[in-house]
């Protein structure tokens, strides 16, 4: 990721954060999650793809099947190296860590 970030910086402004479910086949336990495409609630997967402006994926992270991406979200900027913030207009911003100049 270092070096896309080192590329393509410029594109980090906003990253788009896109929750996907994968039907997961192996044969240890873990929780169901509901397949749209299936119409069933089977043991599943979420792949949480970070996307940079253009769409171009920087990261996926894999999670056991969960209630939704917003609880996910904490973890998944921490993932990227972001640290969050709340602003005076009570927005959360995230700071890596680069000074502007």
């Amino acid at each position: 990721m270092r070096l896309r970030v080192e590329a393509r910086g410029q594109l980090l402004g906003f990253l788009y954060v896109d929750g996907h479910v994968r039907v997961y086949h192996g044969q240890r336990t873990i929780p169901k999650a509901h397949v749209a495409r299936m119409r069933l609630s089977m043991p599943a997967t979420t792949d949480y793809w970070v996307n940079d402006q253009a769409g171009d994926p920087l990261l996926v992270i894999t999670a056991a099947a969960n209630a939704g991406m917003v609880k996910m979200l904490p973890e998944v900027l921490t993932s990227t190296g972001c640290t969050t913030k709340r602003s005076a207009s009570s927005r959360e911003s995230c700071d890596y860590g680069r000074s502007s100049a």
